[in-house]
């Protein structure tokens, strides 16, 4: 088992390392296995997920849900997959499931907020990102969403400053450099906005 468990560590090292290839390999072979080990699964969902092999990550992911239907961190990973893929009706409802065992999980309201702001359920989405974020005050990637959300409803003060400490906690998050920079700019900051 010590062999086993090596593998699938070092599988995880390598796809912490960006090394998807390699990393979805050495799943596999401890997946042959323990066909059935949810860590495996959910992980092969993740690296599928990564690769862009979104028809092999859900199937990954709806495994793990089958195999642990009460755990949220599943429904998480399965929810963004759906989003990946462009359902974002299955993504969502993945997602309202995953509230239902960890209302206050700052990744699912996040992400869940994220999505229905962006269908139009602007209300009930900014409160959720700002619940996460009152929650977790330093995930970056909320306070990026959250940032976004701010300057589309034209508060770019609070978006600023969101996206900020975004870039502060993650500076090589592309996204969020570029966000902030689209707020530095529309506030008329077009020093900062070039760096």
């Amino acid at each position: 088992m010590s062999d086993l468990q090596h593998l699938f560590t070092e599988a995880v090292r390598l796809h912490q390392l960006g090394q998807l290839t390699e990393a979805e390999r050495l799943y596999l072979q401890v997946l042959h296995v323990v066909p059935e080990n949810i860590n495996v699964l959910a992980n092969l969902g993740i690296v599928c997920r990564d690769l862009g092999k979104l028809t092999e990550a859900e199937a990954y992911c709806l495994r793990t849900v089958a195999a642990a239907p009460d755990d949220p961190e599943q429904h998480l990973n399965l929810g963004a997959i759906l989003e990946a893929r462009g359902d974002a009706a299955a993504a969502a409802a993945a997602y309202e499931e995953a509230m239902k065992y960890a209302p206050y999980h700052p990744k699912v309201l996040n992400n869940l907020g994220k999505l229905l702001y962006q269908q139009g359920q602007k209300t009930k989405g900014l409160q959720l990102v700002e619940q996460a974020v009152r929650i977790e005050p330093d995930y970056p990637l909320a306070l990026n969403n959250l940032g976004v959300i701010y300057s589309e409803e034209g508060d770019l003060g609070r978006a600023g400053w969101c996206l900020e400490k975004s870039v502060t906690l993650d500076p090589g998050n592309a996204d969020a450099l570029y966000n902030l920079a689209g707020v530095c700019n529309a506030l008329g900051n077009l020093e900062k906005a070039k760096t």
